[in-house]
Protein backbone atom coordinates (compact mmCIF):
# COMPACT_ATOMS: atom_id res chain seq x y z
CA UNK A 1 0.00 0.00 0.00
CA UNK A 2 1.23 3.50 -0.85
CA UNK A 3 0.40 6.72 1.00
CA UNK A 4 0.14 10.09 -0.71
CA UNK A 5 -0.40 13.73 0.13
CA UNK A 6 -2.57 15.52 -2.44
CA UNK A 7 -2.70 19.27 -2.97
CA UNK A 8 -5.05 20.85 -5.51
CA UNK A 9 -4.81 24.36 -6.96
CA UNK A 10 -7.29 26.24 -9.12
CA UNK A 11 -5.62 28.13 -11.97
CA UNK A 12 -7.72 31.03 -13.28
CA UNK A 13 -7.98 31.98 -16.96
CA UNK A 14 -6.84 35.39 -18.26
CA UNK A 15 -10.08 37.14 -17.19
CA UNK A 16 -10.07 35.69 -13.67
CA UNK A 17 -12.56 32.88 -14.17
CA UNK A 18 -11.79 29.26 -13.28
CA UNK A 19 -9.89 27.53 -15.99
CA UNK A 20 -8.57 24.24 -14.66
CA UNK A 21 -7.35 22.44 -11.58
CA UNK A 22 -3.80 21.23 -11.02
CA UNK A 23 -3.24 18.39 -8.56
CA UNK A 24 0.10 17.37 -7.10
CA UNK A 25 0.57 14.03 -5.34
CA UNK A 26 3.57 13.49 -3.06
CA UNK A 27 4.49 9.96 -2.00
CA UNK A 28 4.70 9.93 1.80
CA UNK A 29 4.75 6.15 2.23
CA UNK A 30 8.14 6.00 3.95
CA UNK A 31 7.21 8.81 6.32
CA UNK A 32 3.93 7.08 7.19
CA UNK A 33 5.61 3.70 7.72
CA UNK A 34 8.29 5.27 9.94
CA UNK A 35 5.54 6.86 12.03
CA UNK A 36 3.73 3.51 12.27
CA UNK A 37 6.99 1.78 13.30
CA UNK A 38 7.53 4.30 16.10
CA UNK A 39 3.96 3.72 17.32
CA UNK A 40 4.55 -0.05 17.20
CA UNK A 41 7.64 0.28 19.37
CA UNK A 42 5.69 2.36 21.90
CA UNK A 43 2.88 -0.23 21.94
CA UNK A 44 5.44 -2.98 22.59
CA UNK A 45 6.86 -1.07 25.56
CA UNK A 46 3.50 -1.29 27.34
CA UNK A 47 3.78 -5.06 27.77
CA UNK A 48 5.39 -6.06 31.05
CA UNK A 49 5.74 -9.78 30.27
CA UNK A 50 9.06 -10.24 28.44
CA UNK A 51 7.88 -13.20 26.37
CA UNK A 52 4.87 -11.18 25.27
CA UNK A 53 7.09 -8.17 24.56
CA UNK A 54 9.33 -10.07 22.12
CA UNK A 55 6.40 -11.78 20.39
CA UNK A 56 4.66 -8.44 19.90
CA UNK A 57 7.85 -6.78 18.69
CA UNK A 58 8.33 -9.53 16.07
CA UNK A 59 4.75 -9.07 14.88
CA UNK A 60 4.99 -5.27 14.84
CA UNK A 61 8.29 -5.42 12.98
CA UNK A 62 6.85 -7.70 10.28
CA UNK A 63 3.76 -5.50 9.98
CA UNK A 64 5.73 -2.24 9.89
CA UNK A 65 8.01 -3.49 7.12
CA UNK A 66 5.45 -5.61 5.26
CA UNK A 67 7.81 -8.56 5.78
CA UNK A 68 6.78 -12.20 5.47
CA UNK A 69 8.70 -13.16 8.61
CA UNK A 70 10.42 -11.45 11.52
CA UNK A 71 12.68 -13.06 14.08
CA UNK A 72 14.20 -11.84 17.34
CA UNK A 73 16.86 -14.06 18.89
CA UNK A 74 19.57 -14.01 21.52
CA UNK A 75 22.84 -15.87 21.67
CA UNK A 76 22.64 -19.02 23.75
CA UNK A 77 24.69 -19.22 26.93
CA UNK A 78 26.56 -22.33 25.84
CA UNK A 79 27.53 -21.08 22.36
CA UNK A 80 28.32 -17.67 20.96
CA UNK A 81 27.37 -18.94 17.52
CA UNK A 82 23.88 -20.28 18.22
CA UNK A 83 20.64 -18.29 18.39
CA UNK A 84 17.61 -19.05 20.54
CA UNK A 85 14.53 -17.19 19.36
CA UNK A 86 12.62 -14.89 21.68
CA UNK A 87 9.95 -13.83 19.20
CA UNK A 88 9.00 -15.18 15.77
CA UNK A 89 6.31 -14.03 13.34
CA UNK A 90 5.80 -16.03 10.13
CA UNK A 91 3.19 -15.36 7.45
CA UNK A 92 0.80 -13.51 9.73
CA UNK A 93 1.03 -15.82 12.76
CA UNK A 94 3.37 -16.56 15.68
CA UNK A 95 6.14 -18.96 14.73
CA UNK A 96 7.73 -21.75 16.76
CA UNK A 97 10.63 -21.19 19.11
CA UNK A 98 13.89 -22.23 17.47
CA UNK A 99 17.50 -22.88 18.36
CA UNK A 100 19.86 -22.89 15.41
CA UNK A 101 23.54 -22.38 14.58
CA UNK A 102 24.57 -19.27 12.68
CA UNK A 103 27.25 -21.03 10.61
CA UNK A 104 26.28 -20.98 6.95
CA UNK A 105 23.60 -18.33 7.44
CA UNK A 106 23.61 -14.64 6.46
CA UNK A 107 23.95 -13.82 10.18
CA UNK A 108 27.32 -15.52 10.53
CA UNK A 109 29.09 -12.14 10.43
CA UNK A 110 26.85 -10.35 12.90
CA UNK A 111 29.62 -10.70 15.46
CA UNK A 112 31.55 -8.14 13.47
CA UNK A 113 28.68 -5.83 14.47
CA UNK A 114 27.62 -5.43 10.85
CA UNK A 115 24.16 -5.36 9.40
CA UNK A 116 23.57 -7.98 6.74
CA UNK A 117 21.26 -7.01 3.92
CA UNK A 118 20.36 -8.97 0.79
CA UNK A 119 17.74 -7.41 -1.47
CA UNK A 120 17.35 -10.53 -3.64
CA UNK A 121 18.59 -14.09 -4.15
CA UNK A 122 19.49 -14.71 -0.50
CA UNK A 123 18.43 -18.39 -0.33
CA UNK A 124 20.72 -19.19 -3.27
CA UNK A 125 23.66 -17.49 -1.58
CA UNK A 126 23.21 -19.54 1.62
CA UNK A 127 22.08 -23.02 0.53
CA UNK A 128 22.82 -24.53 3.97
CA UNK A 129 20.35 -22.20 5.70
CA UNK A 130 17.27 -24.37 6.18
CA UNK A 131 15.10 -21.48 7.41
CA UNK A 132 15.71 -19.47 4.25
CA UNK A 133 14.84 -22.49 2.10
CA UNK A 134 11.71 -23.36 4.09
CA UNK A 135 10.37 -19.78 4.07
CA UNK A 136 11.08 -19.30 0.34
CA UNK A 137 13.27 -16.32 1.19
CA UNK A 138 14.23 -13.92 -1.57
CA UNK A 139 15.37 -10.95 0.54
CA UNK A 140 16.79 -10.80 4.06
CA UNK A 141 17.91 -8.01 6.41
CA UNK A 142 19.36 -8.57 9.89
CA UNK A 143 21.01 -6.44 12.52
CA UNK A 144 22.98 -7.36 15.62
CA UNK A 145 21.47 -6.52 19.00
CA UNK A 146 24.16 -4.86 21.12
CA UNK A 147 24.14 -3.91 24.78
CA UNK A 148 25.31 -0.59 26.21
CA UNK A 149 28.90 -1.90 26.19
CA UNK A 150 28.61 -2.85 22.48
CA UNK A 151 28.61 -6.59 23.19
CA UNK A 152 26.50 -8.59 20.75
CA UNK A 153 23.47 -10.05 22.54
CA UNK A 154 21.63 -11.49 19.55
CA UNK A 155 19.97 -10.44 16.35
CA UNK A 156 16.77 -9.19 14.78
CA UNK A 157 15.87 -10.04 11.18
CA UNK A 158 13.18 -9.82 8.55
CA UNK A 159 12.61 -12.14 5.60
CA UNK A 160 10.80 -11.42 2.34
CA UNK A 161 9.59 -13.86 -0.31
CA UNK A 162 10.01 -11.12 -2.92
CA UNK A 163 12.91 -8.81 -3.82
CA UNK A 164 13.31 -5.83 -1.51
CA UNK A 165 12.55 -2.53 -3.25
CA UNK A 166 14.04 -0.15 -0.70
CA UNK A 167 16.70 -1.83 1.48
CA UNK A 168 17.78 1.45 3.11
CA UNK A 169 14.32 2.12 4.46
CA UNK A 170 14.07 -1.42 5.84
CA UNK A 171 17.50 -1.07 7.46
CA UNK A 172 16.54 2.23 9.13
CA UNK A 173 13.33 0.78 10.62
CA UNK A 174 15.21 -2.32 11.76
CA UNK A 175 17.67 -0.01 13.54
CA UNK A 176 14.81 1.63 15.46
CA UNK A 177 13.47 -1.72 16.62
CA UNK A 178 16.90 -3.18 17.41
CA UNK A 179 17.77 -0.42 19.87
CA UNK A 180 14.61 -1.01 21.91
CA UNK A 181 14.85 -4.81 21.73
CA UNK A 182 18.51 -4.83 22.80
CA UNK A 183 17.67 -2.61 25.77
CA UNK A 184 15.01 -5.09 26.88
CA UNK A 185 17.38 -8.07 26.61
CA UNK A 186 20.02 -6.19 28.59
CA UNK A 187 17.44 -5.25 31.24
CA UNK A 188 16.30 -8.87 31.59
CA UNK A 189 19.87 -10.12 31.91
CA UNK A 190 20.62 -7.57 34.63
CA UNK A 191 17.45 -8.62 36.45
CA UNK A 192 18.41 -12.31 36.21
CA UNK A 193 21.92 -11.56 37.50
CA UNK A 194 20.45 -9.80 40.55
CA UNK A 195 18.16 -12.77 41.25
CA UNK A 196 21.13 -15.17 41.24
CA UNK A 197 22.89 -13.25 44.03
Amino acid sequence: MRWGDVSVSLLPDTVGGPSYFVAQVTDITEHKKTDQAMQAIVRGVRHQNSKQFFAIMAQQLADSLDADSALIGELTEDSAHTIRTLGVWVNGAPGPELVYPLAGTPCEKLFEKCMCSYSSGVAGLFPRDIMLRETGAEAFVAMPLCDSQENVLGMVSVIYTRPLENPRFTESILQLFSTRIAAEIERLRAEQALQKR
